[in-house]
C-alpha cells in the first residue's frame, strides 16, 4: 500500500502541478507537549483545482526532482 496524506492546495503552479500543504499534530515523546508540523509537497494533478481545496495525495515514482506525489 502506498503512502497517502491529506492536505490543502496552497498554490496552483501550472495545469499539471499543485503545491499541497499537509498539517499534522505530533506529541513530544518525553515532555508530551503537542506541536504542529507543516510540510509542503509538489504533486501531479490531472484535474483543475483551486487554492483552498482539500485533497488526498499518494506517493508515486518520481516525475521530476521534487514531484513524487499525485493528487487522487
Amino acid at each position: 500500500m502506498k503512502q497517502r496524506q491529506k492536505g490543502q492546495i496552497k498554490k496552483v503552479i501550472d495545469k499539471k502541478t499543485v503545491k499541497v500543504e499537509v498539517k499534522k499534530i505530533k506529541t513530544h515523546p518525553k515532555y508530551l507537549k503537542q506541536f504542529n508540523l507543516v510540510k509542503n509537497f509538489l504533486a501531479v494533478s490531472t484535474k483543475e483545482y483551486k487554492v483552498g481545496d482539500l485533497v488526498e495525495i499518494e506517493a508515486i515514482a518520481p516525475k521530476s526532482k521534487r514531484k513524487t506525489w499525485k493528487v487522487l
